[in-house]
């Protein structure tokens, strides 16, 4: 029974279907311009991918195809692969992942022959693609995948997003292989994609699934610097609402770097650091001429070099999570997963140091101090003795210690962009919890209507936004919200 209830779930994943709907924001189960997943490979374990194009023809008035840049990255944000995957409207493209040896296989499912709805057309993103990873100790390889609208075959300026997106415009063909790549360029991604995983493991019958963190209205930057320009923009209220004279990317104490260089490559668009923090893409006033689009929220940064004043759109805003565990000795065991993309690895830089420490809390509210230092994708085990620790989790090794709890909630503090969940298994299910993030990030400029806001903004909730900022006559700054 149990495999027959894991065969409908890979079918349901593979062959599925969505509703349509850095960015402003990274909401949960919405979909974006890109995205982020985790994957498992070995011993058993392998990893069903998707991504679903929910734009729509009809809706957008041109065609919806598009191309997206798919890149694998192990445990170190080391690339293993990279691919496009061409999507015509309400298209959905799935994978499996596989490992043999060092060897991890990604292999389009039922993949037609040729792309729907683009004449001519024959190749439809089914070839497969290999690459070597680090495989730990215990037979298991892991990391994370990244996706990107590169490519659009739209041919209207402005398509079904609250700005005007500064792609190149398509030629309405329904072919997306030949439209321009906007890899390198700086440009915002309309949220036509999300993306899905379940990580299974057919000889033991169980596995788990989970929807992919998309960031919505997507911002390419191809190259940013430390030094002053439009590069930063200061929210805080007056008098600290001036363009940021730099900011620290590379905690130096100096604005000495003329450009970092992102990793977008020939076949198209990467997420680099910077693009993981809130971005104004849209210049609400350009008649005050100087534009601020494409610039990144940091706050406080005329008063000394910012990092921490910038604004994370992946994770929780106030950088404070919650995680279940259930750790029983011989019955269930409980891992966290923290991917932090782009924290780390060639081209990236601005990361702030991987710590992440906080309380384990039993259901009765006792608690135990943890502090570990994961990697850029970590497998972290809660552990009841030292011969449980793991590489997989940190360096040096290291694990999730927890007195003698066996459930509750870890509460911990990390400060890169983040996301993750934590999953249970024991010898005949598994099942998992995404990770709670205490505030969510919303740039509200990019959602408002143009001209001037002379009133604070409110939530629908009966308290306001954390930072409140009154725009007498200018709206050419961005703002932040934090729901919590």
């Amino acid at each position: 029974m149990r495999k027959l209830i894991l065969a409908v779930m890979l079918s349901v994943l593979l062959l599925g279907f969505g509703t349509s709907y850095a960015g402003t924001a990274s909401i949960e189960n919405v979909p974006g311009g890109a995205g982020i997943a985790y994957f498992q490979v070995g011993q058993g374990w392998q990893t069903l991918f998707n991504v679903q194009n929910v734009a729509d023809n009809s809706t957008v008035g041109c065609s919806a195809a598009i191309l997206v840049h798919v890149v694998l990255y192990d445990k170190f944000s080391a690339e293993i692969v990279n691919f496009n995957v061409p999507l015509s409207q309400n298209d959905n493209w799935g994978a499996s992942m596989t490992l043999a040896g060092n060897v991890i296989t990604v292999t389009p499912q039922a993949c037609p022959a040729a792309l729907p709805n683009s004449p001519g057309m024959t190749d439809a993103g089914c070839a497969p693609h290999s690459g070597i990873i680090t495989v730990d100790s215990d037979g298991i390889a892991f990391g994370y995948i990244t996706a990107a609208i590169t490519e659009m075959d739209c041919g209207l300026a402005t398509p079904q997003i609250f700005t005007t997106t500064n792609f190149a415009l398509g030629n309405n063909d329904g072919n997306p292989w030949n439209d321009t790549n906007m890899t390198g360029l700086d440009v915002v991604s309309p949220n036509w994609i999300f993306m899905r995983t379940a990580i299974v493991n057919p000889g033991f019958g169980f596995g788990f699934a989970m929807n992919g963190r998309m960031i919505q209205h997507f911002l390419n930057i191809g190259a940013i610097a430390e030094l002053a320009g439009v590069d930063w923009v200061d929210t805080l209220p007056v008098p600290d609402n001036t363009i940021c004279p730099w900011v620290d990317w590379n905690n130096n104490l100096l604005g000495d770097i003329l450009a970092f260089n992102g990793t977008d490559d020939f076949n198209g668009i990467r997420i680099d650091t910077w693009e993981l923090y809130a971005t104004l893409i849209l210049d609400t006033d350009p008649a005050a001429g100087v534009t601020t689009a494409g610039t990144i929220i940091v706050d406080n940064c005329n008063l000394t070099a910012s990092r921490a004043g910038r604004h994370s759109i992946l994770g929780s805003a106030n950088n404070w999570y919650w995680a279940r565990f259930n750790e029983t000795p011989g019955i269930t065991e409980t891992t966290l997963i923290t991917v932090a993309p782009a924290a780390t690895g060639p081209g990236n830089v601005g990361a702030n140091p991987m710590l992440l420490n906080g309380s384990v809390f039993d259901d009765n509210e006792a608690y135990a101090s943890v502090t570990i230092t994961p990697l850029e994708a970590a497998r972290c085990p809660f552990v009841w003795v030292p011969a449980e620790f793991t590489t997989a989790c940190a360096v040096p090794a290291a694990g999730i210690t927890h007195s003698t709890f066996t459930t509750g909630e870890f509460n911990f503090f990390f400060r890169n962009p983040m996301y993750g969940f934590s999953y249970t298994a024991t010898a005949n299910f598994a099942d998992l919890y995404p990770i709670v993030n205490e505030e969510v990030a919303v740039v509200l400029t990019n959602i408002q209507p143009q001209g001037g806001f002379p009133m604070l903004v409110m939530t629908d909730l009966p308290f306001p936004l954390d930072v409140q900022i009154l725009f007498p006559l200018v709206s050419d700054v961005g703002r932040i919200g934090a729901w919590h």
